[in-house]
C-alpha cells in the first residue's frame, strides 16, 4: 500500500490513508455491503479483525478471478450501483456483469514459416551406430 497512486494501486481505501489494488478495493465494497445489511460499522483496517479476516480474504480471491474476465471499473460501478451484492460469487452479479464484458484479447500474429526449406533429416540407425562407435573408440583411446 502506498500513499500515492500507482499503476497497480490506483484506488483510495476508505479504511486507511493509502491506495490499494483493484481486487482489494472490490473486496472492501462487498464487505461494506455485508456490514450495511448486518447494521454494523467497519473499523479502520477491518480486514485484520477476526470477524472480517476470512470474509475479506475470500472476497479478495473471488475479485481476482472476476478481474480475469471483466474490467475493474465495470465491477466497481456494478457493485456501487447495486448495494444488494453481498458476494462476488452471486449469480445476480454475473448477470449484471455480462452486459458490458471486457473486450476479448486480440490473437497473436502467426509467425511466417519458410516452406521452401526442407526439414532436417532425422538420425538414421546407421548414423547413430557410427556416432556411438566413434564415441566408444575415443573413450577407449582416452582410457589407454
Amino acid at each position: 500500500m502506498t500513499t500515492q497512486p500507482t499503476s497497480k494501486q490506483q484506488y483510495k481505501s476508505r479504511y486507511t490513508d493509502r491506495y490499494i489494488t483493484a481486487p482489494q478495493y472490490i473486496a472492501e465494497l462487498v464487505c461494506e455491503n455485508i456490514a450495511r445489511k448486518n447494521e454494523q460499522q467497519l473499523v479502520v483496517r477491518f480486514w485484520n479483525t477476526s470477524q472480517w479476516k476470512s470474509t475479506f480474504r475470500y472476497q479478495l480471491i473471488l475479485a481476482n478471478g472476476l478481474l480475469r474476465l471483466y474490467d475493474a471499473s465495470v465491477i466497481v460501478r456494478t457493485i456501487r450501483e447495486n448495494g444488494r451484492i453481498l458476494s462476488l460469487k452471486s449469480p445476480v452479479l454475473d448477470s449484471l456483469l455480462d452486459k458490458p464484458k471486457k473486450a476479448p484479447l486480440k490473437p497473436s500474429p502467426v509467425k511466417d514459416i519458410d516452406t521452401t526449406k526442407k526439414p532436417p533429416r532425422p538420425f538414421s540407425d546407421k548414423k547413430r551406430k557410427n556416432l556411438w562407435s566413434a564415441l566408444n573408440g575415443k573413450k577407449e583411446e582416452e582410457a589407454n
